[in-house]
Formats: structure tokens, sequence, C-alpha cells
């Protein structure tokens, strides 16, 4: 994945213009982009059904949200961020290493925001679940740290340009 900020009058305009370059399979048939496209971008599939032309063709940009539009943003590090949307059900909490219910339960926007903007580490959860170890079953309850500011991959400079080093890198300061 990749979350871009785009300055312009209306990306959606701007999409239907390049309309080649995207996939937007995802968008809901009623979204007035969908409505707009060119008549070039649809195709009658095997079976009949009118569909578009760049349906899960690789190399296309898709809106992962579909057409739904992203109105914040917390990235605390790689595969651990999380998106608001315009519409709550599209709303995206991914925390590598945490399982899914407990991400849905405990983790909110707020939570990542606090990580990044403040610097807070959250506090540690704890989950269980079923593991078998030489074929018998065991109830293992595990508690890990679960959001926190450390980038371990990562080291930013304090300069004003902010360059980033991977971690050993000789060019980070020995102090």
């Amino acid at each position: 994945s990749l979350i871009i900020e785009i300055e312009t009058e209306n990306i959606y305009q701007d999409m239907i213009n390049d309309c080649d370059l995207f996939d937007f399979s995802d968008y809901p048939e009623e979204h007035w982009v969908v409505k707009n496209l060119p008549k070039d971008q649809w195709i009658i599939n095997e079976e009949g059904k009118r569909v578009l032309k760049n349906t899960k063709v690789i190399g296309k940009w898709k809106d992962e949200n579909g057409g739904d539009r992203a109105i914040g943003y917390a990235g605390v590090r790689a595969k651990c961020y999380s998106v608001v949307c315009e519409n709550s059900r599209k709303n995206k909490i991914k925390a590598k290493g945490l399982k899914k219910a407990l991400i849905k339960r405990e983790l909110t926007h707020k939570i990542f925001e606090d990580c990044v903007l403040e610097g807070k580490d959250d506090q540690p959860r704890t989950t269980q679940f079923l593991r078998s170890y030489r074929h018998r079953m065991y109830r293992i309850k595990q508690t890990k740290r679960s959001i926190n500011p450390l980038d371990t991959k990562l080291w930013l400079s304090q300069d004003e340009k902010a360059d980033p080093y991977v971690y050993g890198d000789c060019e980070i300061p020995k102090e």
C-alpha cells in the first residue's frame, strides 16, 4: 500500500481524465466517477456482463477505499497504521503482530495519533489463543507491546532535513 496526499482542485476529475491508469472496480456503481467514465472504459465479459476494462489488472492504480475519501492518517511505522475515512465502515487499522480480534476490539485511531504526535507508548495488550505442541492443545495467554513510536528499521536525523538512515549506518552520529 502507498498513501499519498495530492493537492488538486478535484482528484476524481483528474482520475477520470487519466482513467486508463486506474482500476475503478471497487467503486460502487452509483459513484459519480463510475457514472462519468468514458464509454471506452467498459467491456462485455465472457458471461455477457458489462464490466470495467481495467478490473483487477496488474500495474493499475487502485483506490483501496473504493471512492471513500480518507480524512485522517496516522502511520507509526511499516505495517502499523490507521486510516479514517468519511464513511466510518471503511476505516482501516493495521498492526502487524497483533491478532485481528484484538485490533478490532481495543485499538483506535486516537492511540495511533498519540503515538505519532506525542511519542506515547500504548499499554501492553493481552490476547489468548490455542496452540498445539506435540499433539497437545494449550491455551496461551500472551502480552505484547502494541503501538509504540520506536521504528526499529529507520533512524531519523534531528536536523532540519530529517534524513532517514538504516540502523547500523556509519552516518549515524555516535553521540
